[in-house]
């Protein structure tokens, strides 16, 4: 215990351990413990939450977050192509070489009697798929590969058109909002964006509607 609470996180920053994500009081809280460190770029990085024990858990993981940041980049670009775009698209609106960023969280899933007893079956794992078991602990790692977060993010303009509208609010979002959300209030899935979502469609309709007569 002494040793996870020296490299306990902050509710500023997930890096370091932790039990929960969110600050916001009566949030539900996650059957998992987990470590967090920032990888990319390198002046993000905490050192001091960083275990020296294995001793070898530097190099690797920064040899594996490099591989992980190659493979990402062969990613945006097929994704860039596939919707039509020049390949470089979503490099660029990531921030590019020196804007793209990316973090790792090591989850850790111990042993549940009722995993879904506990909460009458409302907490059910659709969109991640971690469930836990009764049976077993569990370890899963996660990569992710974030934009810079001061860049505003809104869909392409070559996929927008009156037909087929912005989805996501006349308003771009910066991935530091997006992630103070979750900080905030936790991780709740598609929420946020599916709340963007609504709004931005209800306003579409109301420009779209006939003005009443007076």
């Amino acid at each position: 215990m002494e040793e996870k609470k020296a490299f306990a996180n902050s509710p500023v920053t997930y890096e370091g351990y932790g039990s929960r994500l969110g600050v916001e009081k009566g949030a539900i809280l996650d059957w998992s413990d987990y470590y967090f460190l920032h990888l990319v770029p390198s002046d993000a990085k905490n050192l001091d939450k960083w275990p020296m024990v294995p001793c070898n858990l530097r190099e690797v993981t920064e040899t594996y977050s490099r591989k992980l940041m190659n493979l990402c980049e062969v990613l945006l670009k097929a994704m860039s192509r596939s919707l039509g775009l020049d390949e470089d698209y979503l490099h660029v609106a990531f921030g590019g070489s020196d804007g793209i960023s990316a973090c790792m969280r090591v989850n850790y899933y111990p042993k549940c009697p009722q995993p879904e007893i506990l909460s009458n079956g409302t907490y059910k794992s659709i969109e991640h798929r971690a469930l836990a078991n009764s049976g077993d602990d569990r370890l899963t790692i996660a990569f992710f590969c974030n934009p810079r977060g001061d860049l505003p993010i809104a869909p392409a303009a070559q996929l927008v058109s009156p037909g087929s509208p912005a989805a996501y609010g006349q308003r771009p979002i910066s991935f530091n909002e997006y992630r103070k959300y979750v900080r905030t209030k936790g991780a709740r899935g598609r929420e946020q964006v599916e709340a963007i979502s609504l709004a931005n469609k209800l306003l579409h309709e109301q420009q779209q509607a006939p003005a009443a007569e007076e």
